[in-house]
């Protein structure tokens, strides 16, 4: 077993080494393969192909560079294959797979591949039987199942809840609604780069929302949309494909002039500038857990845009508006299935016969694996649109085991003396292709040594760290999250933090007792790299693709497990206090840089407090009316003498306490003026102002919480003559300290009802009608205590006045009673005060 410290020196040694390699060969790939004067392209675009191909043969069929179709990548240059040494006459060229299976003499992988079923001879039959999975869905949809899958078609208000703008929707459930009936798990047991699904729904309107013809008149109207980098404009007659591009802006006449005239539109990246587009790919991402890319096609009636060719993605067509009639073929031999690169434009000649033909109406989906060729073109009697979602671009395991292998070179390297002892003497004169049919003792060791070392390098590859780097690539390649509005409001982008006049209002603030959790699944990855700890996130991602970098955050090795314990939390919520760490203040500030650079949404505990105290208060709310229920059970037994004078001292109490908080502030309202105000200016003091938030909780359960003090002067006019005064919300408080006094249990809140008011009332220059005394000029107020003075001064004396006079009737009932009641008590005192024991001889 070997120690940690070796091992942790050579994951150091390859993470570094694996950086540089990923970061130079990415720079040389880029630079070699992006056209001069464009960018690279996302999923499934499929430029003109007007540059010659180098086409090189492979088992009996062509191997098809690419110069950019269809992929985020354009295909870099291959070399060339080796000749071999004629034979009888006749060259022959060998792939690099057959010179090592020759070299290394493994016969038992040359027969697995010999027996590798291949799809370019399948007659019409048996491929629509055995190579394509068709689905039709009943155009009567109540209560129908598929029989072969057993799932449920969605019902309408699935289907509204999908295509609306609404909170969140799982990418599961998402995928699960774009192939229904189909069940994923059958999906990617049974078709799944295996062969092309084709879901006939006779359900016009089940795929809309996601795009239209009008909303792609709205973006080329708004936005600024490019020939070439954001739209092309193509056709295909007489099997020769043209495009169409002019230079600079797509204006909408222009595209529609060309669209008139019977070219297809194809807008290469909507989920710039759609938001549902947007947010179909970003759910779709999670799902998939790379990069999912959209196309959307628009093609008039009779025509075709593209020539027959195979993309190197798994693609869904889903079919929007109209019709189009698709043809798929077979790839032409087993090197083409699954591709890495797309292909070339083909030739009716070149295809064959198609697996399937049939016509995609509004409503259905079609399927078909990376190394699919296809063709399509639309009826004469209507156009189409269609939008193609494209995945699993170079996320084969060859692209993995180009990150893994050269780590475990390197691990080996460092840990396994045997990597790094010489070569034999004189190798190179019983090694070679000239040398390949010698079977000299040398050859024989030598070939033995190189199948020892490749099964040894099994075991020091760096999976995991691989499977990191991979990951980075991903998070690069990936659009931002479609935040919903929960997710919104509890992250750092529905964050109340203003600045006003020199003030922060609403200032966010996390403690050891808030929660957090991350904000979406797949946004952000936990890297270590020698030691560093490596967070990359895709916050800061662009909807256009690899217009900015991959932003990540730097922490020291310690912050490494409370990270990873964030992570796994997901979807649950962690308290601070809870993260594996002894120092509180780091915590905090580790998790407070997630939130602000939007990795991380907060749950407020504050918030679950004041809950609890309001169900505290409604629960004592209940309790004491069951009391007061059980005390009517027993009025008859009450003392009316009692009650009287208990009703007499309420009433004076009322009097008192609605003289002074409605009566007194009535007769002061009545006298009070309307005038024109106007803003002079408005300043926050230095201190807040504390209060006692008993408003929303018991008294005894009373909560402090403080308010910035806002303070609004105003110019007022009475008869003619403009006097300044301070303005206040009403008249109602004796000692108005503030422009307005909130009190609520969260701070937050009251920051927010002041820079409310702050907006409505606080304009510098603003003016309102407002009310004020002509007694006291010095204060004004936006609106009166009492809509009916009269009304309210008379129920102000009216209560009390009626619990006087119910008192006097009690305690005269009282006192008419009184002397038999007495007699009553007295009697029941006597007979209460006989032992236990002489209760029964009383009897």
């Amino acid at each position: 077993m070997k120690s940690s410290s070796r091992r942790r020196s050579a994951f150091s040694v390859y993470q570094s080494q694996i950086g540089k390699d990923e970061e130079s060969s990415q720079k040389v790939e880029e630079k070699a393969n992006q056209p001069s004067g464009s960018k690279k392209r996302p999923l499934d675009e499929n430029p003109s192909k007007s540059t010659s191909k180098k086409v090189s043969k492979l088992r009996g069929c062509k191997s098809l560079d690419d110069d950019g179709t269809n992929g985020i990548f354009d295909h870099e240059e291959r070399t060339p294959d080796i000749l071999e040494p004629k034979q009888k006459g006749k060259g022959k060229l060998l792939s690099k797979a057959n010179r090592l299976r020759q070299s290394l003499s493994l016969s038992s992988r040359k027969k697995k591949r010999n027996g590798y079923q291949s799809y370019d001879r399948v007659d019409l039959q048996e491929k629509s039987s055995s190579n394509l999975t068709v689905h039709n869905l009943p155009a009567d949809k109540s209560d129908r199942t598929d029989s072969e899958t057993g799932n449920e078609e969605p019902s309408e208000e699935e289907q509204a809840k999908w295509n609306s703008e609404q909170g969140d929707i799982e990418a599961d459930r998402l995928f699960s609604w774009l192939i229904s009936p189909v069940k994923p798990g059958k999906f990617f047991s049974d078709v799944w780069e295996q062969k092309p699904l084709l879901i006939k729904r006779h359900h016009l309107t089940y795929n809309d929302g996601w795009f239209s013809t009008s909303e792609l008149d709205t973006i080329l109207r708004e936005h600024r949309v490019l020939f070439s980098t954001n739209l092309d404009v193509t056709s295909y007659k007489n099997g020769q494909r043209e495009t169409h591009n002019p230079s600079g802006r797509a204006h909408a006449p222009v595209v529609w002039d060309y669209y008139e005239n019977g070219c297809s539109v194809r807008f290469l990246n909507p989920q710039a500038f759609s938001q549902s587009v947007w947010k179909l790919t970003s759910l779709l991402q999670e799902y998939f857990g790379c990069l999912v890319g959209a196309n959307v096609y628009l093609t008039p009636a009779g025509s075709q845009g593209f020539a027959p060719h195979y993309d190197d993605i798994e693609a869904f067509v889903v079919q929007l508006e109209g019709k189009k009639h698709w043809r798929l073929y077979n790839p032409r031999c087993d090197a083409e299935a699954l591709p890495r690169y797309s292909s070339e434009n083909f030739t009716q000649e070149e295809i064959g016969e198609p697996i399937l033909d049939t016509e995609l109406v509004a409503g259905d989906v079609l399927y078909f694996p990376r190394g699919t060729i296809h063709q399509a073109d639309t009826p004469s009697d209507t156009h189409s649109l269609h939008i193609t979602l494209s995945t699993y671009q170079k996320t084969s395991w060859m692209d993995f085991m180009e990150k893994l292998i050269p780590g475990a070179l390197q691990v080996a390297f460092e840990e396994d003396r045997e990597f790094r002892q010489g070569l034999p003497l004189n190798y190179l004169d019983y090694m070679g292709v000239a040398n390949s049919e010698s079977n000299t003792k040398e050859r024989s060791d030598f070939l033995k040594k190189v199948e020892k070392l490749m099964m040894k390098l099994v075991s020091h590859a760096p999976v995991d760290a691989a499977v990191d780097q991979f990951a980075v690539g991903v998070l690069r390649d990936s659009l931002p999250p479609v935040l919903t509005e929960e997710e919104t409001k509890k992250s750092v982008f529905g964050s109340d933090s203003s600045w006003k006049e020199g003030k922060i209002i609403g200032k966010v603030s996390i403690n050891e007792e808030t929660e957090v959790r991350l904000i979406r699944k797949g946004v952000a990855r936990l890297v270590v790299e020698g030691e560093v700890v490596h967070v990359y996130h895709t916050q800061q991602n662009s909807r256009v693709y690899h217009e900015t970098e991959l932003d990540s955050l730097e922490f020291g090795l310690e912050a490494g497990p409370i990270i990873e314990s964030i992570l796994q939390s997901y979807p649950d919520y962690i308290a601070v206090k809870d993260l594996p760490h002894d120092d509180t203040n780091y915590k905090i500030d580790l998790v407070t840089l997630l939130y602000e650079k939007g990795i991380l949404i907060r749950n407020y505990s504050e918030i679950l407090h004041c809950n609890a105290l309001k169900l505290k208060k409604l629960r004592l709310k209940m309790e004491h009316e069951k009391v007061s229920e059980r005390s009517q059970k027993h009025i008859t037994g009450l003392d009316f003498t009692g009650l009287g004078i208990f009703l007499l001292l309420i009433s004076v109490v009322a009097a008192i306490v609605l003289g002074l908080t409605v009566a007194r502030f009535a007769v002061y309202d009545m006298e009070l003026k309307t005038s024109e105000c106007r803003v002079l200016s408005t300043g926050v003091a230095s201190e807040r102002m504390n209060c006692s938030c008993t408003n929303t909780v018991p008294s005894f359960m009373s909560s402090k919480s403080s308010y910035p003090c806002l303070l609004i002067e105003v110019a007022l006019y009475e008869n003619g003559e403009e006097h300044t005064a301070y303005l206040y919300e009403n008249s109602y408080k004796e000692k108005n300290k503030c422009s307005t006094q909130p009190c609520d249990c969260l701070d937050v809140n009251n920051d927010g009802n002041v820079t409310v008011f702050w907006i409505n009332y606080g304009g510098v220059n603003d003016t309102y009608t407002c009310y004020y005394n002509p007694k006291n000029l010095n204060e004004a107020f936006t609106k009166r205590v009492l809509k009916s003075d009269g009304m309210k001064l008379m129920h102000s004396f009216l209560w009390p006045g009626l619990v006087l006079g119910i008192g006097i009737v009690f305690l005269g009932i009282g006192f008419c009673r009184d002397k038999g009641h007495c007699r009553y008590r007295k009697q029941n005192e006597s007979s209460s005060s006989v032992p236990y024991q002489d209760l029964s001889s009383m009897a």
